[in-house]
């Protein structure tokens, strides 16, 4: 085993560096080396921000349809692992953690560990499909995740959910709130703009609330005819996806938003915006309202969890209830009306420093796996 040697396997490049750049600094401050294995390959924006941070990818698709392909990428995975032979693993997403948890285990690795960032489409849906494979999933997790040495959540709902599907023991649960955490000294407040302006961003996708947002922004947009609706955001292959031509071209008409694109450098997106809005079915822990937060934004969100982590109702936003636009027009108009978002905003960094500080949650992290 390399000591101080520490492996990632996780879906893309870019969620390594936007979301565990800050970690995996800390890593390296701590003398780790830190490589990883990634389902996707790198862009060449993202490979020049691997060699900045001195981390070496390897990409190995996992994520197929057939199972046998499937099994032949987790002993290609395996044999990796076993060839790297690293001090510490961590697997995060849903997909990531039973590939990395198989693969670890077929590698005979004994110090692996799994952090679930959210519950996904996968436990929400519906339809027969859906509900076949979460079935399938819930089974294959109830054999794999024991086999972890931590598995840490994002937030108590999803630990309790899976503590509850005997998918794992209280035992070796880990509740790390505050998700990835947000560098409060990067993202700092700027002015607000002169009039009202609603900003949502995301991947444009339905369980991100989407369309619940589009429906309030109609509806208030009667009432208040000069507030802006902003959306920004990637399009997405998922199912689940929304077509960006639908909500360049259509919305704009059908409900008054307006698409602004997707920001490389978020703060000039929330820079816009006067209240942010996240509408999410789900999440682990939302690192965009993160960002709001500690720029000084007051928050809209829905009761679900994850979402309900970052805000105190009526102090720095207020929480909705999920799938309802009429919740949604509520929310928005209690901004309309309210003469305190300046307050509120000061408020949403107040408890951002004070919870979500990027430092304080790697501290967290490291400490229940037991990092020094």
């Amino acid at each position: 085993m390399k000591k101080n040697f520490f492996l990632f396997i996780c879906k893309d490049p870019y969620s390594l560096i936007n979301f565990r750049g800050e970690f995996i600094k800390e890593l390296q401050n701590r003398g780790f080396i830190v490589s990883a294995i990634c389902n996707d390959l790198p862009a060449e924006k993202i490979r020049a921000k691997l060699r900045i941070y001195n981390i070496e990818c390897h990409t190995i698709k996992y994520q197929h349809r057939n199972p046998l392909v499937l099994l032949r990428s987790i002993f290609l995975i395996s044999k990796l692992i076993h060839k790297i032979n690293p001090s510490h693993i961590l697997s995060y997403t849903l997909a990531a953690t039973i590939i990395g948890s198989a693969a670890s285990f077929l590698a005979r690795q004994n110090n692996y560990s799994s952090l679930v960032t959210g519950r996904g489409i996968l436990f929400t849906g519906k339809n027969l499909k859906q509900r076949v494979r979460k079935t399938i999933v819930i089974f294959v997790l109830r054999i794999l995740y024991p086999l972890n040495k931590f598995v840490l959540f994002q937030n108590k709902d999803d630990a309790k959910l899976f503590e509850d599907l005997k998918i794992i023991s209280s035992e070796k649960s880990y509740v790390v709130s505050g998700g990835s955490g947000v560098n409060t000294d990067y993202f700092l407040p700027t002015p607000f703009p002169s009039s009202l302006v609603f900003l949502t961003i995301g991947r444009l996708l339905k369980h991100k609330g989407l369309y619940e947002f589009a429906e309030a922004s109609k509806k208030l947009k009667k009432i208040y005819p000069k507030t802006k609706f902003l959306i920004a955001g990637i399009e997405d292959s998922s199912p689940d996806r929304i077509e960006l031509g639908e909500i360049k071209d259509d919305w704009p008409i059908k409900y008054g938003t307006e698409y602004i694109g997707y920001y490389e450098d978020i703060r000039e997106a929330i820079s816009m915006c006067s209240v942010y809005v996240l509408l999410s079915h789900h999440e682990g822990v939302p690192r965009s309202s993160l960002e709001a937060m500690s720029m000084g934004r007051p928050v809209l969100t829905t009761d679900a969890p994850g979402c309900n982590e970052t805000v105190i109702d009526n102090q720095n936003g207020f929480l909705v209830e999920p799938r309802n636009y009429h919740a949604a027009f509520e929310g928005m108009k209690k901004f309309a009306e309210n003469n305190h978002i300046r307050k509120m905003g000061i408020k949403s960094r107040e408890i951002c420093k004070a919870q979500f500080d990027v430092k304080k949650v790697n501290d967290r992290i490291l400490d229940i796996l037991q990092i020094t």
